[in-house]
C-alpha cells in the first residue's frame, strides 16, 4: 500500500522526463537483485550471499567510476548495445544457483554503468529527478516481486506466505528451491520483455550518433 501511494505521489514529477522508462527499468533491476537475494539466501542457508551482493554493488560503483571515462571513446550506440547485451547475459546467468553470484555481479555493474551514461545525456535541469525515477522502479519491482511470490506460493504450496516464512522466521526450508526458481524465472522473463519495450521507447536517446 505504501509503495502504491509512493508511486501516485511521484508520478506527476517523473512523467515527461527523458529516459523515464529506461531509468525506472534499471532501478527495478537493481532492487530485484537485492530483494530476491535477501529472500533466497535466507531460505537456502546462504546468508553470506547477502554480503557478497552488497560488496558487488559497492565494487561496481567504484569500477564504473574508474572505467567510465575510458569508455567514453567508444561510440555511444555501441556502448549501450554491448552493455545491454551483457546485462541480459547477467540476468540469464542467475537462472542457475552455481552462477547466481556471477550473474548478479554482471547485472548490477551493467545497470549502474547504463544509469551513469543515461544521466550524462540528460540536461542538468532534469538531474534531480534521477533518484525519484530509481525509487519509482524499486517500488514497481517490489509490488510485482511480492505479488508473484504470493501467487506462486498459493498455487504451488497452498499458502500465499509460504515462501516468506523462512525469511521471517530465519528458518531454512530447502524444499522450496523449485518454487523460488519459478519466481526467479518469472521475474527475469518479465525484465527481458519489459526491457525490449523500454529500449524501443527510449531508442532516440539510447541509439544516437555521437
Amino acid at each position: 500500500m505504501l509503495a502504491i501511494i509512493g508511486i501516485i505521489l511521484e508520478l506527476r514529477n517523473i512523467l515527461g522526463q527523458p529516459f523515464k522508462l529506461f531509468r525506472i527499468w534499471l532501478g527495478a533491476i537493481k532492487n530485484y537483485v537485492i530483494i530476491y537475494t535477501l529472500l533466497f539466501a535466507f531460505q537456502q542457508n546462504k546468508a553470506y550471499w547477502i554480503f557478497i551482493v552488497f560488496i558487488e554493488l559497492m565494487l561496481s560503483g567504484m569500477l564504473v567510476g574508474a572505467l567510465s571515462p575510458k569508455l567514453q571513446k567508444i561510440p555511444l550506440t555501441t556502448r549501450y548495445k554491448t552493455t545491454l547485451i551483457c546485462l541480459t547475459l547477467g540476468l540469464f546467468l542467475t537462472y542457475t544457483d552455481y552462477l547466481y553470484l556471477l550473474g548478479t555481479a554482471i547485472t548490477v555493474f551493467c545497470a549502474i554503468l547504463l544509469g551513469k551514461w543515461a544521466r550524462k545525456q540528460v540536461p542538468d535541469k532534469y538531474s534531480s529527478i534521477n533518484q525519484k525515477l530509481s525509487v519509482f522502479g524499486s517500488l514497481c519491482n517490489q509490488i510485482i516481486l511480492f505479488g508473484a511470490l504470493e501467487l506462486i506460493s498459493y498455487f504451488q504450496l497452498d499458502n500465499k506466505s509460504a515462501l516468506l516464512i523462512p525469511y521471517i522466521d530465519h528458518q531454512q526450508e530447502l524444499q522450496y528451491s523449485r518454487e523460488m526458481f519459478y519466481l526467479r524465472v518469472s521475474m527475469i522473463t518479465l525484465f527481458v520483455i519489459t526491457g525490449i519495450f523500454v529500449i524501443y521507447h527510449d531508442r532516440k536517446y539510447l541509439f544516437v550518433k555521437n
